[in-house]
C-alpha cells in the first residue's frame, strides 16, 4: 500500500510540509517546555491509591556540570496540596534513578567500587496521589561524603529526562508518558490555555476499561522550604468553591459534534475518569452520567480561572502569577494503555 493511499493526499502534503527546514522549533511551546530534550525540572504524576501502582524514572543526559555529580531534588505533593516529602538523589553523568513512591528515599552513588547507596529515612506514599517535581542542582556531598545535598541557589538547566507509569493492579493494564520538562523558573504564557484552550484526546469512552484525566496546575516559586524558588503546584489561593483551578469544558467527537460539559475543577492535581464507567471511589467523571457520548474525540479546556491572592477574586489563569496547566489522559483498552499529553492550539511564536 502506498503512503498516499494510506495517509491520504492531504496528509502526505502535511508530512512533506513539516519536513521543510524554514522553521525549526526545539521546544513544544514558548517558555521551554520539552518532552524530548533534557530540562532543569521534570513534572510527573503519581498514583498509589487503592488498586494503583506507580513508578518514575529520571536520567541525567545533560553535561552542564561536566563530570561532577549533580543533586536532584524530588518533591512530592498530594492532589489536595499537602506537601508529602522531599528527597535528594545524586546522579553522575549518564546516571538513572527509578523511584517507587511506596519507597521514596534519598540516594548517592558511592565510588570504589561504584554503588547506589540509599541514605536517610524511607517514606511510603501508599494511598496518596498527586504530582512530583524533580529539579537539578549543583551538588554538595557533606562532611562524610555520604550525603546528597543540593545548593538551592544553583539550579542546572538542560540536564534531566524522565517518564512515569501508573498501573491498575487488578487488571494489569497500565499507561504512562514522558515527564514534562521545563526550565527551573519559567513557564509558558498562560494565554495559550485561556484564549485557545487545552485539547486532551480520548478513545471512545464506552470502550475504555481504565481512564484517568490527570490535570497538573503549576506555578513558579511554589516549592518547599529552602527550595521555595522552584516550580510547584498552584496551591496558595483556594477559590471560594474549594478548588484551586476551574476550566470550562467541552467534548468534540469524530463527527465534529461538540457537547458542552460541566466545568472541570481540581485542587493541586486532578484525577478524573473520563466517564462513570471508569469511576473509582468518589472521583467525579469528566462526562456526567446523564450525558451520552459514544465516540472518540477530544476534550477542550479553556477559560481556566484561579483565585487572586490579593483580592480573593476569581481571575484568569496566569493573572496573579506565572502559572500553567499540563494534562494527560491515561487510558486503557483491555491491557493496552497509553498516556496522551494535552495539546495547546494557541500560537505563541
Amino acid at each position: 500500500m502506498s503512503y498516499t493511499r494510506f495517509l491520504g493526499a492531504g496528509a502526505l502534503t502535511s508530512v512533506l510540509t513539516l519536513a521543510l527546514p524554514d522553521k525549526v522549533r526545539a521546544q513544544d511551546v514558548d517558555g521551554g517546555v520539552s518532552l524530548a530534550q533534557p530540562a532543569a525540572t521534570l513534572i510527573m504524576p503519581f498514583d498509589n491509591t487503592a488498586g494503583r501502582a506507580s513508578f518514575q524514572i529520571v536520567s541525567r543526559i545533560g553535561r552542564g556540570a561536566g563530570s561532577e555529580q549533580i543533586a536532584t531534588h524530588w518533591s512530592y505533593w498530594s492532589h489536595d496540596c499537602r506537601h508529602l516529602v522531599d528527597v535528594f538523589v545524586c546522579l553522575t553523568p549518564d546516571d538513572t534513578k527509578v523511584m517507587d513512591p511506596v519507597r521514596v528515599q534519598s540516594e548517592i552513588q558511592a565510588p570504589n567500587p561504584p554503588v547506589n547507596a540509599a541514605i536517610g529515612s524511607v517514606t511510603d506514599l501508599t494511598g496518596e496521589r498527586g504530582l512530583t517535581t524533580v529539579t537539578a542542582y549543583r551538588a554538595r556531598t557533606g562532611p562524610s561524603r555520604r550525603e546528597c545535598l543540593a545548593d538551592p541557589a544553583s539550579p542546572l538547566e538542560n540536564e534531566l529526562v524522565g517518564g512515569w507509569t501508573i498501573a491498575d493492579t487488578v487488571t494489569g493494564a497500565a499507561f504512562g508518558a514522558d515527564a514534562i520538562g521545563v526550565a527551573s523558573d519559567l513557564l509558558p504564557d498562560a494565554n495559550l490555555i485561556v484564549e485557545s484552550g487545552l485539547v486532551v484526546q480520548t478513545f471512545n469512552p464506552v470502550g475504555l476499561g481504565d481512564s484517568s484525566v490527570i490535570l497538573l496546575g503549576v506555578e513558579v516559586e511554589q516549592g518547599s522550604g529552602a527550595f521555595r524558588g522552584e516550580i510547584g503546584p498552584i496551591r496558595r489561593d483556594r477559590r471560594a468553591d474549594g478548588a484551586h483551578v476551574c476550566c470550562s469544558l467541552s467534548f468534540t467527537d469524530d463527527l465534529e459534534i461538540t457537547t458542552s460539559l460541566p466545568d472541570l475543577c481540581w485542587e493541586c492535581a486532578g484525577f478524573h475518569p473520563i466517564s462513570a464507567a471508569q469511576r473509582r471511589g468518589e472521583d467525579t467523571p469528566v462526562i456526567p452520567a446523564n450525558t451520552s457520548i459514544d465516540a472518540p474525540g477530544f476534550l477542550r479546556l479553556r477559560d481556566c480561572r484561579v483565585g487572586d491572592p490579593g483580592t480573593g477574586a476569581i481571575v484568569d489563569l496566569g493573572e496573579p502569577a506565572e502559572q500553567f496547566i499540563f494534562a494527560i489522559h491515561g487510558q486503557a483498552i483491555g491491557p493496552f494503555g497509553v498516556g496522551l499529553h494535552g495539546k495547546y492550539t494557541g500560537e505563541s511564536f
